[in-house]
């Protein structure tokens, strides 16, 4: 049986938990479940033909990078991305 002593309380517990450094910080995006409007879309595009990383822009529109990914898919402002031709091994002649 483990000795009582030894057990930490529970206060003590979430005391040592809250002093812990966090490692990753969440980011509150102000334009959060905000419909896009006409300027963030002109922003959106300007800032992606002026070739700025997803994440700038993300930070920039203050909304998160998969948001700022999707719409920029979905507006057809982003290259499309060259796919590997796939060898296929089932119609070579043995």
């Amino acid at each position: 049986m483990p000795d009582q002593d030894a057990r930490t309380p529970p206060s003590q517990t979430v005391e040592r938990v809250s002093e812990q450094p966090m490692m990753f910080k969440r980011r509150s995006r102000a334009n959060h479940t905000k419909p896009w409007d006409a300027d963030d879309i002109d922003q959106l595009a300007a800032l992606i033909f002026a070739r700025k990383t997803i994440p700038q822009i993300a930070d920039a529109l203050g909304r998160s990078q998969e948001a700022v990914r999707t719409k920029a898919n979905d507006l057809d402002f982003l290259p499309k991305r060259a796919r590997r031709k796939s060898v296929s091994t089932t119609g070579m002649l043995v």
